[in-house]
C-alpha cells in the first residue's frame, strides 16, 4: 500500500528550494534514470541546478519570484511490496500529471532504504497561467484517493482502514509508530519545539504507564500536566511555560493516534498483558 505525506507546503526561501532539490537528487539516494520532471522543462539533464533554474524561470515569467516556493511530498511503500524503482517512477509520473497538471514537478525514486519511496517537489507557480498552488485539506484526501487508484492500476495493495500491510487487523491497544522525521523537523524550530518535546515525553511515558493516572504521573515528571476530563472530547497537554497542545494536533503532526479512545484501548491491553505475565510466574 502507498503512504502519502505532504512534508512541506510553506517554505518561502530560495535557499530552502535549493536545499530540498539537492536532497531529493542526492546521488546516494537516486539517479537521473529514475528521476523525471513533469511540465515545462527546458534542459537535457536533471540536476538540482537545472531544476532550480527552470522553476525560477517560470516564477520570473509571471513576476512571482518571491513567496511560497514549492510543495514537497513523499509516497512510500512497505518493504515487502512488489514494486521496482522503474514501476515507482511510472507511478510518480502518473500521480503528478493528474494531481499537478499545470505545475512543474520533480519526481525522484529513492533506493537508499529497504523500502521503495518517491519524493516529489512541485513548483508553486503554474507554468500555464502563473496561478499560485493552493492546498486545502480536501486536496490531501483527493491525492490519497488518486494514490489508491494508481495502486489498483499497478496491481499494488491498497490502504485499508484498520488493517496492517499484511491484511491483519490493527489490534486493540495498538499505537501507530510516530513520524520521527517530522519530530526532527519540528524540534529544530524554536517556536514549535514544545510540540516535539510533548510527543517525545508522551512516547517515553507510555513505555511504563498502564493506566490513565500513571500516564499523568509520568508526564508530570517530564514537565507536562495532562488535562483528561470525562466531559471533554480531547486530552490537553500543558507544559511549565503554559504552552498547550491537544491530542488531535499531536496525532495529526506525528502520524499517530493518541486520542482518548486509542489510549484507553492501549491501557486496557497493557493491563491484560501484565495480568497474564503475573499468572505465568
Amino acid at each position: 500500500m502507498a503512504v502519502l505525506k505532504i512534508v512541506n507546503n510553506h517554505s518561502k526561501s530560495k535557499a530552502a528550494l535549493r536545499k530540498i532539490l539537492n536532497y531529493v537528487l542526492k546521488e546516494e539516494k537516486t539517479s537521473e534514470s529514475i528521476s523525471y520532471v513533469h511540465g515545462d522543462f527546458i534542459g537535457e539533464t536533471i540536476s538540482p541546478q537545472t531544476v532550480f533554474d527552470q522553476f525560477m524561470r517560470v516564477k520570473a515569467l509571471f513576476g512571482k519570484e518571491n513567496g511560497r516556493m514549492y510543495q514537497h511530498g513523499v509516497i512510500s511503500w512497505h518493504k515487502d511490496e512488489a514494486i521496482t524503482p522503474e514501476m515507482a517512477l511510472s507511478f510518480g509520473k502518473a500521480f503528478v500529471s493528474k494531481q499537478y497538471p499545470d505545475n512543474q514537478a520533480l519526481v525522484c525514486v529513492h533506493i537508499d532504504r529497504d523500502y521503495t519511496h518517491i519524493h516529489f517537489v512541485v513548483n508553486s507557480v503554474s507554468f500555464m497561467d502563473g496561478k499560485m498552488l493552493h492546498w486545502k485539506k480536501s486536496d490531501l484526501q483527493k491525492a490519497k484517493d488518486l494514490s489508491d487508484q494508481l495502486c489498483a492500476k499497478y496491481g499494488l495493495s491498497i490502504t485499508q482502514k484498520g488493517k496492517h500491510y499484511d491484511d491483519t487487523s490493527i489490534k486493540e491497544g495498538d499505537i501507530t509508530a510516530w513520524d520521527k522525521n517530522t519530530y526532527a523537523m519540528i524540534a529544530k524550530k524554536p517556536k514549535e519545539a514544545f510540540l516535539a518535546d510533548c510527543m517525545s515525553s508522551l512516547q517515553e511515558s507510555l513505555k511504563t504507564a498502564r493506566t490513565q493516572q500513571a500516564l499523568c504521573d509520568e508526564m508530570k515528571k517530564r514537565g507536562w500536566d495532562v488535562i483528561w476530563e470525562p466531559n471533554r472530547k480531547h486530552i490537553t497537554f500543558v507544559n511549565s511555560d503554559g504552552k498547550k497542545v491537544r491530542d488531535a494536533k499531536l496525532s495529526k503532526l506525528f502520524n499517530t493516534d493518541i486520542s482518548k479512545e486509542s489510549l484507553t484501548r492501549h491501557f486496557s491491553a497493557a493491563e491484560r498483558q501484565h495480568k497474564r505475565h503475573k499468572r505465568r510466574r
